[in-house]
C-alpha cells in the first residue's frame, strides 16, 4: 500500500521547470553593446577640444545605432526556439524597447556628429548640416533612412498607431526594411565611423542587410 501511494505522488509530482534562458540572452545583449564601445575606444586615438568630445560622442551613439538595429532585425526575424524559450510577449517587448533605444541613439548620434563638425569647421549648425546631407557620400539615402526611422517610431507610439489606419500599420514593417536598407548603404554613415574594427563593419552590414530579404 505504502509503495502504491509513494508511485502516485511520484507519478503526481510537477515535473522540473526548464530554467529560463532570459539572463543569458539580456547578458549576451548587453555585451555586444559593450563590446562595440571597447571597439572604439580601441580604435580612437586621443580626443581633443569640445569638438573631438562630440565628435566621440556621436560616433559612439552611431555605433550603438547600428548594433541597436542589429539587435531589431534579430529580434523581427520570429526565430523560434528564442520565442518558445523567451516567450514571444517578452520578445515583443523587447522589440519595443530597443526600437526606442534605436531611435534615441540615432537623434544623438545626428545632433552630435554635426554639432561636433560645426565646431571644428567654425561653421553654423545649419551651414554644416546642408554641407553633410549634401557634399558627403551616401549621405541623402543615409538622411532618408533616418527619416523613415524616425517616423516608424513615431507610429509606433500607441498614442499616435490608435490613430492611424489598418492599413498603414501594416506597412510600417516594410518601411522600417526600407529604412534600414538605406541605412546599411554605407554603414560608415549609420556609425559616423571611419576607423572602426573591419570585421564589426562587416558583420553589422551582413545583419542590415538581411532586412531587406
Amino acid at each position: 500500500m505504502t509503495t502504491v501511494y509513494a508511485q502516485r505522488r511520484a507519478a503526481l509530482a510537477p515535473p522540473t521547470p526548464r530554467r529560463s534562458p532570459v539572463g543569458a540572452v539580456l547578458a549576451v545583449l548587453w555585451g555586444g553593446a559593450a563590446a562595440v564601445i571597447a571597439l572604439w575606444w580601441h580604435d580612437t586615438g586621443s580626443v581633443v577640444g569640445a569638438s573631438g568630445w562630440l565628435t566621440g560622442a556621436g560616433r559612439i551613439a552611431g555605433l550603438l545605432c547600428g548594433y541597436a538595429c542589429a539587435v531589431l532585425v534579430g529580434l523581427m526575424a520570429r526565430v523560434p526556439l528564442l520565442e518558445q524559450r523567451v516567450g514571444a510577449d517578452r520578445v515583443t517587448r523587447w522589440h519595443t524597447k530597443v526600437g526606442r533605444y534605436t531611435i534615441c541613439l540615432l537623434v544623438a548620434h545626428v545632433v552630435l556628429i554635426l554639432l561636433g563638425y560645426a565646431a571644428q569647421d567654425g561653421s553654423s549648425i545649419v551651414d554644416e548640416t546642408l554641407t553633410v546631407v549634401l557634399d558627403y557620400p551616401e549621405m541623402l539615402k543615409a538622411t532618408a533612412g533616418a527619416v523613415i526611422l524616425c517616423a516608424v517610431g513615431l507610429v509606433s507610439a500607441r498614442a499616435v498607431r490608435r490613430r492611424v489606419s489598418h492599413e498603414f500599420s501594416y506597412a510600417v514593417p516594410q518601411l522600417t526594411r526600407e529604412a534600414l536598407t538605406a541605412q546599411s548603404a554605407d554603414i560608415d554613415t549609420v556609425s559616423g565611423a571611419t576607423y572602426t574594427s573591419e570585421g564589426y563593419r562587416q558583420s553589422l552590414q551582413s545583419a542590415l542587410d538581411s532586412a531587406s530579404r
